[in-house]
């Protein structure tokens, strides 16, 4: 799942462009909700990574991807929730913006997989990497749920640095 652009969509290099009619099949919440393309095309980081702050490697516990070697090499959302505690978050109840931290959400499919994270920003907007396709920024973190990524297994948070 770590690098999901999905059935049969195009990775051509789309630079700003908005998202294309199969890419937003993919994510059928976002037809009815504000969102932005805020990067073009980029397969040297990931949802993970970028959630994280990096975009230098795809986080994923696959061999040829980055995994902290502190964290469970499995596919569960377990050893997601033990990478993002690695770096000081905790679960929280809910994606409501809270003054003074940042969030992530990280979702699961319908077997329990773990599928994509997002983040808050400062605002309370969202912003994701689209596995192999653009980053965007969307209204909450339930508006790329429902299709690809299934839906929010687990918010989290940490004061911000």
């Amino acid at each position: 799942m770590a690098a999901l652009p999905a059935r049969g969509c195009p990775t051509y290099d789309m630079a700003l462009q908005p998202l294309s009619p199969c890419q937003l099949g993919e994510f059928p919440r976002l037809l009815g909700s504000w969102h932005e393309v805020t990067s073009p095309k980029d397969t040297h980081y990931n949802c993970i990574a970028y959630s994280l702050g990096y975009d230098n490697h795809r986080w994923w516990p696959y061999v040829g991807h980055y995994w902290p070697p502190d964290a469970p090499f499995t596919e569960t959302l377990e050893a997601f929730e033990q990478v993002y505690r690695n770096h000081r978050f905790e679960p929280c109840h809910n994606g409501d913006l809270e003054q003074g931290f940042m969030k992530i959400a990280i979702y699961i499919d319908q077997d329990g997989i773990p599928t994509h994270a997002s983040k808050q920003l400062l605002d309370g907007t969202w912003s994701s990497k689209l596995g192999l396709w653009q980053d965007i920024m969307h209204s909450s973190a339930e508006a790329i749920g429902g299709g690809l990524y299934g839906e929010v297994a687990l918010f989290m948070k940490r004061p911000i640095q």
